[in-house]
């Protein structure tokens, strides 16, 4: 047992600890004296713009391990620009306000951590 988790924790060190320290590149004194921020050029050609967002090679096992967070992330990015874009809350707001009018209710809600999600209805007869 003790093998193992030595074994594992040379395996995590390897995975993230080594390409981390690696990456990081000393600065050069040939760069002169740093710029204030918002005073960069900006990137203008669609090559400058690949070549910003390239992952170095390193850093593969991070973005495997990391899939499923940035597909989940950007859906949920893509379906919280779609509500905003097509005024969900205010149209949804209208619509619960008008099956008011008319006596009906929803409810959501769950019975406690880890039992699910519950919907409910009710209907009141209005005179």
């Amino acid at each position: 047992m003790i093998k193992l988790r030595h074994n594992l924790s040379i395996a995590i060190v390897c995975t993230f600890g080594l390409p981390l320290a690696w990456s990081q590149t000393p600065a050069s004194p040939a760069a002169g004296p740093p710029t204030a921020p918002g005073s960069e050029e900006r990137i203008v050609t669609l090559e400058e713009v690949q070549e910003a967002t390239r992952t170095p090679p390193e850093f593969l096992p991070q973005r495997i391990i990391s899939y499923p967070h940035r597909t989940v992330t950007g859906a949920m990015e893509k379906g919280l620009i779609k509500v905003e874009k097509n005024h969900l809350r205010e149209r949804l707001r209208g619509t619960r306000g008008h099956l008011h009018a008319i006596g009906v209710e929803g409810f959501f809600g769950g019975l406690g951590e880890q039992t699910g999600f519950g919907v409910g209805a009710s209907y009141t007869v209005r005179p």
